[in-house]
C-alpha cells in the first residue's frame, strides 16, 4: 500500500489522502446556482482534485458539484484555495475504476 504523500507549508506538515494523477482534462463545476463553468484539472485522486481557477473566486468550505465528461455529477467541497488553484474534496470518494476512466 502506498503511503500518503507529505507536503510542508511553513511549520505545518500535511498528508494527502491518496495518490494523485497528473492530468489536463476539463471538468464542469456548478457552485449551486445552475451556472456550470469549465475548468482544467491539474491532478485527480479518488478523494478529490486540484483545478486551475485564476479567473474564478472559490471559498473554503463552499459546496460544489463537478461533472467529468459523461459521468453523473459528483458533490464536493472546496478544501483550500492558493496561487490560482483550488483543492476540491469529493463527498464520496471515487472508485479506482472511475479515476482510471476519467484520466484515459
Amino acid at each position: 500500500m502506498l503511503k500518503p504523500s507529505k507536503t510542508t507549508t511553513g511549520n505545518q506538515v500535511r498528508y494527502r489522502k491518496g495518490t494523485r494523477r497528473a492530468s489536463r482534462i476539463e471538468v464542469d463545476i456548478d457552485s449551486g446556482n445552475g451556472n456550470w463553468q469549465k475548468f482544467s484539472v491539474v491532478n485527480l485522486s479518488q478523494q478529490g482534485c486540484n483545478i486551475d481557477s485564476a479567473e474564478w473566486k472559490f471559498r473554503i468550505g463552499e459546496s460544489l458539484s463537478v461533472k467529468f465528461a459523461e459521468m453523473p455529477r459528483i458533490r464536493c467541497s472546496v478544501r483550500w484555495v492558493r496561487d490560482g488553484q483550488v483543492g476540491i474534496e469529493f463527498t464520496v470518494p471515487l472508485s479506482a475504476e472511475m479515476v482510471d476512466g476519467i484520466t484515459r
